[in-house]
């Protein structure tokens, strides 16, 4: 699950590169995207996902609290971004 929330946002935002022209799509990207990771970083405070790479990459307190405020400015920014893109 660590590498889900490190992916998710990574192959959105390519997606979105991907995609110039279709900008409806690309409107709806982003809240999808935020919408995600803020549904996978719920659960990793349900479930703490086991550590990756030999122990290298993994979610202690810390990170898990600084996961949480990160996620949740993502999910608001990108609700607010939408209506800067509407007008793209």
């Amino acid at each position: 699950m660590v590498w889900l929330l490190l992916l998710i946002p990574a192959s959105a935002g390519l997606l979105a590169f991907g995609l110039p022209r279709q900008r409806a799509v690309r409107r709806f990207l982003l809240p999808a995207t935020a919408l995600a990771h803020a549904a996978l970083t719920a659960l990793a405070w349900v479930k703490p996902p086991a550590p990756t790479l030999n122990g290298w990459l993994g979610l202690d307190a810390a990170s898990q609290l600084f996961l949480s405020i990160t996620s949740a400015l993502f999910l608001t920014a990108s609700f607010y971004a939408t209506g800067y893109l509407r007008r793209e």
